[in-house]
């Protein structure tokens, strides 16, 4: 088992950090800012998770799905200024129902309904734009999800003509890619990574305090089995332009959940003469690294995980999206890294 110091005044702290992505390099930066060392493991050969870029035909393309960051939070967007350049984007998402030829803006608004030529009603709104998308993309009809899915997936309409899919005050992307940004803040956090750790390899480093950013099902070796995660895969092609940055396929006779061109993900670069396309299809978690959405209410053995962290870990703070068991956007990750070494910086003063 870790061995965790007491806390002792005027001496250099030691932190472990499981987990490179968001929340644990947010974490590790504003330690090290503060003095102190810190250990960073992470089970995979890169830095950041499922936000992780690579370069094709010029432009970035996110290996897991698009992500653009937005906040409304300032502090976050002025932490994350630190490390990247990031190009205004406001981002726009068009549906392909069963109902219409017609590509249709989504959340459902007012110029939405100028396209249908005429206002749907609620029950018409799941029909058209969730109830099928939902089926693929949690194995669930939609009247089975729990209310707090629902409300991620969408309100139901808004009541002007307003196509932008994030309504936060700062948005944007990273000019050089996800992974510069994310090499730039593993240097602000001294650097010291251990990639292609082993599952347990932070177990036993000597340190002053851990915060860990991991499944919390592997934490502790799945002693009650493995939380339910739903997957997807990823289907990369050379192809034409779509309509907008993200089409997402809501007519249960296609396959995909959604696809993107990441053309208009780089619209900076006016090179590119062609682009790439990621489909995404839904699948089960095959093996430890797939959980990319969880599904708490298939899970009746998370209240034991929580309960065996706080016993077997009391210091440990469990952050992030894998930590928590939860799925949250990349500014709420971000926040739980700065609080949590602020808990940790306040203890030693």
């Amino acid at each position: 088992m870790l061995l965790i110091y007491q806390f002792i005044q005027g001496t250099t702290m030691k932190a472990v950090v499981v987990g490179a992505g968001l929340a644990g390099l947010t974490s590790a930066v504003v330690l090290k800012r503060n003095g102190w060392d810190v250990d960073i493991y992470e089970t995979r050969n890169q830095l950041g998770g499922m936000c992780a870029d690579t370069e094709m035909l010029g432009m970035y393309v996110q290996l897991f799905g698009p992500h653009v960051f937005h906040t409304k939070d300032s502090e976050v967007w002025d932490f994350m200024e630190d490390f990247a350049t990031f190009e205004p984007f406001v981002h726009t998402v068009v549906a392909l129902t069963a109902h219409t030829d017609k590509l249709l803006p989504i959340p459902y608004s007012m110029a939405t309904e100028e396209i249908i030529g005429r206002r749907l009603s609620d029950e018409e709104i799941i029909e058209w734009f969730l109830s099928g998308y939902s089926t693929k993309m949690w194995g669930s009809d939609w009247d089975d999800l729990p209310p707090y899915v629902k409300g991620r997936i969408g309100n139901l309409r808004r009541d002007d003509r307003n196509i932008n899919y994030f309504s936060d005050k700062y948005q944007g992307l990273p000019r050089y890619g996800f992974n510069n940004m994310f090499s730039r803040m593993l240097e602000a956090a001294g650097g010291n990574i251990h990639l292609g750790a082993k599952p347990d390899a932070w177990r036993n480093v000597r340190s002053d305090a851990i915060i860990y950013t991991g499944r919390l099902d592997a934490a502790f070796d799945f002693w009650y089995g493995k939380l339910a995660y739903r997957s997807l895969q990823f289907e990369i092609s050379i192809g034409s332009g779509l309509a907008a940055p993200v089409v997402n396929c809501c007519d249960p006779a296609i396959d995909e959940i959604r696809r993107s061109d990441f053309a208009l993900f780089n619209p900076w670069n006016d090179k590119c003469s062609k682009t790439v396309i990621m489909k995404e299809y839904p699948k089960n978690p095959e093996t430890i690294d797939e959980g990319y959405y969880p599904m708490p209410w298939k899970s009746p053995m998370l209240d034991g995980y929580k309960k065996r962290a706080a016993e077997v870990f009391p210091k440990m703070q469990v952050i992030g999206r894998l930590g928590s068991y939860a799925h949250k956007n990349m500014d709420v990750v971000i926040r739980e890294g700065i609080d949590a070494a602020n808990k940790l910086i306040g203890l030693n003063t």
